[in-house]
């Protein structure tokens, strides 16, 4: 099945109404999907058509983190390096322990979209 080859059909050559047809659902199917959905189908398009690359930390460190001092810019490249293998440029199953988290009395968990995430890392320790 894999070494068949189907030529497309050009839109142009198809009748006008099955043309309208196909515009037609095409805009239905648009229509129905919802948002987040489309948000989360978007996101995963980008994750997976990233260009991974093994990181370099020092690099890293050096130019993201201007904001702490030597000596704890040191004991982050210290831990990042600790964890090298997670930086190496590829994707896969993360085989570790489930974690779990209780919250104190009175919080509640939120949501954040990956912008406030951004902005947390970038705060200083």
């Amino acid at each position: 099945m894999d070494e068949i080859d189907l030529p497309m059909q050009s839109i142009n050559d198809m009748p006008t109404s099955r043309k309208e047809a196909l515009a037609l659902n095409h805009s239905l199917a648009n229509l129905m999907e919802p948002k987040s959905t489309e948000e989360a189908t978007n996101h995963l398009v980008q994750i997976l058509d990233a260009n991974y690359k093994k990181a370099d930390l020092q690099a890293v460190v050096k130019d993201n983190c201007t904001h702490l001092s030597a000596n704890k810019q040191k004991k982050l490249l210290e831990l990042l390096t600790e964890f090298e293998p997670l930086f190496d440029g590829t994707l896969g199953a993360w085989n570790t322990m489930p974690v779990s988290f209780q919250l104190k009395e009175g919080a509640h968990h939120t949501m954040a979209g990956r912008s406030q995430f951004r902005r947390s890392i970038k705060r200083p320790f």
